[in-house]
């Protein structure tokens, strides 16, 4: 594993408690698949309660992440072209009711 690069260290940023989730973007491919891999046989071993837990939670997970992207994006102005284009074609009759 390689070190931090904001703190020097394997683990934990500067902030003892919390994770060095910055690191994660710095490992190599093959750190990232032994993690993947090793999730996986994590998984596998659930029980089929804890297996409907962890489906619900990354079902969740997920739609948040996606909303708060959606979020930025707006904020951002980055959708702004395509609403655009999408009344100028509703207007112009090249669409249809839902």
């Amino acid at each position: 594993m390689s070190r931090c690069a904001r703190c020097d260290s394997y683990r934990n940023c500067a902030r003892r408690s919390a994770p060095a989730r910055h690191m994660r973007k710095n490992l190599p491919k093959r750190t990232h698949m032994k993690r993947v891999e090793k999730l996986e046989n994590e998984i596998a071993e659930l029980s089929p309660q804890e297996f409907s837990a962890l489906r619900d939670w990354i079902i969740k997970f997920d739609a948040d992440a996606w909303d708060r992207q959606f979020e930025a994006d707006v904020k951002a102005g980055n959708l702004d072209a395509a609403a655009k284009r999408a009344f100028e074609d509703d207007a112009a009759g090249r669409s249809k009711r839902l």
